[in-house]
């Protein structure tokens, strides 16, 4: 089902969250002024807001945005959702690259673990194709919250229980992370008052 703001949400001004991701990204410095970066893009609310945030930056602080997407083929929804962002991204002239997971590769069973396993091997693919070094994902806090709990419910060690890092290294490059600070509900007040649609 596609989620489409189509209103203003009243309440907090959402310039604060842009002024706050740029805040937080000349703190960590996850890439200089026009790096190449690859922004994995699922369409859902998260990465189109980290997509959103980033277009919006001066264009001081602004790097060359390389959308990835990855059509995984599990839902009918997928083929609306990789269309969706060929005509955002040509919309908004931005370089686009889509792959495709064919179901005759999907597993009978760990299916999401094969699936992430093929979406980075295709993020690592665009980087090198476009000489990237960076990869941006939209994880946030919640996320981070629920890594902790699923953990701790298959029984982790405390030592054991560290959670989704701010940045990682990624074959040669490095996979960070800018939105782990924000909680997931600023992101959709965020989208909702910046008219953005997603799925």
């Amino acid at each position: 089902m596609v989620s489409v703001a189509a209103v203003v949400v009243d309440g907090a001004n959402m310039t604060d969250l842009q002024q706050a991701f740029e805040r937080h990204l000349e703190r960590s410095r996850f890439f200089a002024t026009q790096d190449k970066v690859v922004v994995a893009v699922s369409t859902g609310v998260d990465s189109m807001v980290l997509l959103d945030l980033l277009q919006h930056l001066p264009s001081k602080n602004r790097p060359q945005i390389i959308v990835a997407h990855m059509n995984h083929q599990l839902r009918k929804q997928s083929q609306l959702e990789e269309r969706f962002i060929r005509q955002y991204c040509k919309r908004n002239d931005l370089k686009l690259a889509v792959a495709h997971w064919p179901q005759t590769l999907h597993p009978q069973t760990g299916v999401e673990n094969a699936a992430r396993q093929a979406r980075y091997h295709f993020f690592q693919e665009v980087m090198k194709d476009n000489q990237a070094k960076i990869l941006l994902t939209a994880h946030h806090q919640n996320d981070l919250a629920e890594t902790m709990l699923m953990k701790m419910t298959r029984g982790g060690q405390l030592r054991q229980l560290v959670g989704i890092r701010e940045r990682r290294q990624l074959a040669s490059g490095t996979l960070s992370r800018p939105l782990l600070p924000l909680r997931k509900q600023p992101l959709k007040k965020y989208a909702f008052q910046n008219h953005l649609y997603w799925y």
